[in-house]
């Protein structure tokens, strides 16, 4: 039931989440490549 309203909401702020999510990508990929960047360096 609360999850439901909790949906609700969410849907209801699409716009600004996918402004968020637009953001958040960028940086997890930034993260995953310098975490990769870091373990070829160590391994060296």
């Amino acid at each position: 039931m609360l999850y439901a309203a909790l949906n609700r909401v969410l849907i209801s702020y699409n716009p600004i989440e996918k402004l968020s999510a637009s953001f958040i990508l960028p940086q997890t990929i930034g993260e995953i490549i310098a975490l990769g960047i870091n373990s070829l360096d160590s391994k060296q």
